[in-house]
């Protein structure tokens, strides 16, 4: 079922609950207002043939004549009189006596001088009348024969106004549904139309203003999410595949040469020591996508622990020391600013010690003196390591993209453009910071920002 017909149907069903509730509160309200406004008429008629009898001194027979010709006709009220010591005085039809007073009942008027009560769907009232002589009894009683008639018409008028009023709600409502949900529709089939190729379009927004034009501005906002997203993606595999095409090419090239024709054996050493370099190209390349995919996982899926920054430091340099001996590292640590407590932080240790080396060897493969200094102190209330290298320094272009996958710079130095980008991703993932100082011709230092 559609929004427009479910919204609809709803709302057709609210109203429709709320009229039948007005048309039963109305029709009980009609109902005890005939019932006392009969009530009032049968006291009137009551005490106008009482006057005839007693003060006008009307023939009773003529009176019964009258009662007799408009009883079924009028629905004439009866009406009987007696006086104080419970005699009948009148009767309009004795033989008939529909009330059929008993001595209880005229005990019961003359002591609360009104009663009123309904007998067989007729409604009968009693009254006490006094004069100089002592009192009258009166009771009336008749059929409201013309309000129930008027009833059961002023009902069936309301169930006629009803069906069609709810005809004519869900009529209107489906209408009014449709037109504030056209630009939902207009959405739906512009959505339809954005494909892979196409996420470059978007759904028209309007002026922001309502919920339809808020839903639409945030789904051209993930539009826009999933439209970088695949342009990183096809960056990312274009440049993955230079990558690697660049090594394995190189590897071919020398097997292809090897294979021409017989070679020295010092010839076979250096190919080999060439393709053992590209090998090992290759692996970095792929332990480095590796790092890269984890440190790209929900912060919950990673493991955190409490850790020691300053040892994952000493164990990065221990690292990195054994893969470049030429390189000289300096390690040191403010420890009359910075405590235990301090030094202690929530993390995954294999990753942070990834994010350090790979700053580590960027350090010592552009230090000129292949000098390397890491310092670990307190600023305010965060624990910083700084690694310093004595460079060429980065020029303000290149440190704006400095973090972007696979962007290297202009520099001749051999790489794979993944490294920095990945320890940002690491940084972010254990909600630090990570920023960089640099000088062109006065080397460059890269800060991790800790809070503990």
């Amino acid at each position: 079922m559609s929004i427009t017909a479910r919204q609809s149907l709803f709302f057709t069903g609210i109203t429709a609950v709320f009229l039948i509730a007005f048309m039963l509160l109305f029709n009980r309200s009609a109902s005890n207002t005939r019932k006392v406004e009969f009530y009032r008429v049968l006291e009137a008629e009551a005490l106008t043939k009482l006057h005839l009898i007693t003060t006008a001194k009307i023939d009773p027979n003529i009176l019964q004549v009258i009662y007799r010709e408009n009883r079924t006709r009028i629905g004439e009220a009866e009406v009987a009189v007696y006086n104080s010591d419970h005699q009948l005085l009148y009767h309009d039809d004795i033989n008939i006596d529909f009330v059929k007073e008993t001595p209880e009942m005229l005990e019961e008027i003359a002591r609360d001088k009104h009663i009123r009560f309904i007998q067989d769907k007729w409604q009968v009232v009693g009254l006490r009348v006094d004069d100089d002589e002592g009192y009258f009894i009166v009771t009336a009683a008749a059929y409201d024969n013309y309000g129930f008639t008027k009833l059961k018409r002023q009902r069936q008028s309301l169930w006629i106004t009803f069906v069609f009023l709810i005809m004519l709600l869900f009529i209107l409502s489906r209408y009014i549904a449709r037109k504030a949900l056209q630009p939902l529709s207009i959405m739906v089939n512009e959505a339809k139309s954005i494909t892979a190729t196409s996420l470059y379009r978007r759904l028209p927004e309007g002026k922001g203003k309502d919920e339809l034009e808020q839903l639409a501005a945030t789904f051209n906002n993930m539009l826009e999410r999933l439209d970088q997203s695949f342009s990183s993606q096809k960056s990312f595999v274009s440049n993955l595949a230079h990558e690697v095409r660049t090594p394995l090419a190189g590897i071919l090239g020398e097997i292809d040469l090897c294979l021409e024709k017989p070679r020295k054996s010092e010839e076979y050493i250096r190919v080999l020591n060439a393709v053992h370099d590209d090998a090992r190209r290759i692996s970095r390349l792929t332990q480095s996508l590796l790092d890269l995919a984890q440190a790209g996982y929900d912060s919950s899926a990673i493991q955190f622990t409490q850790i020691r920054i300053d040892e994952v430091v000493v164990d990065a340099l221990v690292e990195v020391q054994q893969s470049r001996k030429d390189s000289l590292m300096e390690f040191s640590i403010k420890e009359d600013e910075i405590s235990e407590t301090d030094l202690s932080i929530v993390g995954n240790e294999y990753l942070l010690k990834v994010a350090f080396i790979n700053v580590l060897e960027n350090a010592c493969k552009f230090s000129e003196n292949k000098k390397v200094e890491v310092r670990i102190y307190r600023d305010q209330n965060k624990t910083c390591v700084a690694i310093i290298d004595h460079g060429p320094g980065i020029s303000v272009k290149d440190q704006e993209r400095l973090f972007e996958l696979f962007y290297r710079g202009k520099t001749s130095q051999p790489g794979t453009g993944i490294g920095l980008s990945l320890t940002r991703r690491i940084v972010e993932q254990h909600q630090a910071e990570l920023y960089v100082v640099s000088k062109e011709g006065e080397g460059s230092t890269f800060i991790f920002s800790f809070v503990n």
